[in-house]
C-alpha cells in the first residue's frame, strides 16, 4: 500500500475505511479522489454482487469527508405527519433511504429516476429546499466541511445562491410576472453581497450576457411576459449562477423544450466555470450527455452508481437496463463539451415584445 498522509484525528475505523477503499478503488497517495457508493435496493432479488455498501462502512472522519465539495452519508428523508393536540410532527413514510454520494469540485453527477424514486427529494435536501411536508430524519450532508443537516432556515437561505445554486424544473413559472428581470435578479445580489444599485445592475447584465443573451439590457428591463420561453430559460440559468455558486443543482425534466439548447447551455457553462453540477432528470440520455457520473434511484435508494461509460456499457441492475432501453438520444457537438468553449453557449436575440424573441446559433451576425 502506497504511503498515505493520515491526519492525526483519524480514528482507527476511519483508517480501516481508507485501507478498504484503497484496495477497492486505488486511492492514490494524495487521496484526491473520493469514490461514490452503490446501495443495492433491499427489495431487489437480482443476483449480481454489491459493489459497495456505504451505509455499512465505518464513518470516515470529518477531515477526510471535507476533502470533497459535497459528501452525503446515510441521508434519509421522510414525510412529516402533522402533530395532534399540540404534539410535534412525527416522521411518516420514507421518501429517501440511506443515500450516499460524493462530489468533488468541478465534477458532474446526474441523479436519475422515475417519479417517486427519491431523486428530487435528495436534491432538495442538499439544497435546503425541502417543503414543510418533508424532513431529514437521519444522515449527514457535508458541504465544504459544513454540516447542512440541522441548519436553521435562515442559515440554509444564506447558503442557497451564494454557495449552492438551484435551477427549478418549472423554468417558465419561477419568475414574478409583476417585476422586471432586473429587479428580480439584482435584489438577491444587493441583499447577499451588499452591492449598491449600479453594481447590482452591472452584475445582473453580466450574468445575462454570460448565458448567451445578445441584448442583456433589453432583457433586464423586460417583464417575464415580454419574453419567449427560450429567453426565460436563459434568465433562470443566469439567476441560479448570478452569485457564482460552487454547486449548481439543476432539475431538468426530459419534456423541457427546447431541451437540446438547455442541455448545451448548462454543460458549456459548467465546463467553462468549473462549478460542480448535480443534474436531476428522468432520462438517462439527458444524464449521459451532461454528466461524468450517474446515480440511478429507485424507491428512495441508489440502486446503481458509476461513470457514464460504466453504466452505458455494463449496467448491473435490471431497472438501470430498463431506463437505458427507454432513453432518448440528445447529441451535443464536441464544441459544446469542450472545457471553456465559448462556442458552446449559443446566443439568443431577445426582442422587447410578446413572443418576439428568437433563437439563432449565429445571432452575432444579426445584431442591429
Amino acid at each position: 500500500m502506497p504511503f498515505l498522509r493520515v491526519s492525526p484525528d483519524l480514528t482507527k475505523g476511519t483508517f480501516d475505511w481508507i485501507q478498504y477503499h484503497h484496495q477497492q478503488h486505488t486511492i492514490g497517495p494524495a487521496m484526491n479522489q473520493l469514490r461514490d457508493h452503490t446501495v443495492i435496493d433491499a427489495g431487489s432479488k437480482s443476483s449480481f454482487s454489491q459493489r459497495e455498501r456505504a451505509d455499512q462502512d465505518p464513518m470516515p472522519s470529518h477531515a477526510f469527508r471535507a476533502m470533497a465539495l459535497l459528501d452525503v452519508r446515510g441521508l434519509t428523508v421522510a414525510t412529516a405527519r402533522p402533530g395532534t393536540r399540540g404534539r410535534a410532527a412525527t416522521p411518516g413514510e420514507q421518501e429517501v433511504s440511506r443515500v450516499a454520494l460524493t462530489l468533488m469540485q468541478g465534477e458532474s453527477l446526474a441523479l436519475v429516476g422515475e417519479s417517486g424514486s427519491g431523486m428530487t427529494a435528495t436534491a432538495l435536501a442538499i439544497a435546503g429546499l425541502l417543503p414543510p411536508t418533508m424532513t431529514v430524519t437521519n444522515g449527514s450532508i457535508l458541504f465544504n466541511g459544513q454540516e447542512l443537516v440541522g441548519l436553521s432556515r435562515r442559515a440554509q437561505a444564506r447558503l442557497l445562491g451564494a454557495n449552492i445554486g438551484y435551477l427549478p424544473p418549472d423554468l417558465l413559472g419561477f419568475l414574478d410576472p409583476t417585476r422586471t428581470i432586473l429587479s428580480q435578479l439584482a435584489t438577491p445580489l444587493r441583499r447577499r453581497l451588499g452591492l449598491d444599485r449600479p453594481a447590482a445592475r452591472a452584475r445582473t447584465l453580466k450574468a445575462l450576457a454570460r448565458v448567451g443573451l445578445d441584448n442583456p439590457e433589453v432583457v433586464a428591463l423586460s417583464y417575464p411576459g415580454d419574453l419567449s420561453p427560450v429567453v426565460i430559460q436563459r434568465v433562470a440559468v443566469a439567476a441560479a449562477l448570478s452569485l457564482d455558486p460552487e454547486l449548481l443543482i439543476a432539475a431538468i425534466p426530459a419534456h423541457a423544450r427546447p431541451l437540446a439548447d438547455l442541455l448545451r447551455l448548462v454543460r458549456a457553462l459548467q465546463s467553462k466555470h468549473q462549478f460542480a453540477l448535480i443534474l436531476v432528470t428522468d432520462d438517462v440520455g439527458v444524464a449521459a450527455e451532461c454528466c461524468e457520473r450517474i446515480a440511478v434511484l429507485q424507491a428512495g435508494r441508489i440502486i446503481e452508481q458509476g461513470s457514464v461509460d460504466e453504466l452505458l456499457e455494463s449496467p448491473q441492475h435490471p431497472h438501470t437496463q430498463r431506463m437505458l432501453d427507454a432513453r432518448q438520444p440528445y447529441t451535443l457537438s464536441p464544441a459544446d463539451l469542450a472545457p471553456g468553449a465559448r462556442s458552446g453557449v449559443p446566443e439568443v436575440v431577445a426582442l422587447h415584445s410578446v413572443g418576439a424573441s428568437a433563437f439563432y446559433h449565429g445571432a452575432g451576425t444579426l445584431a442591429g
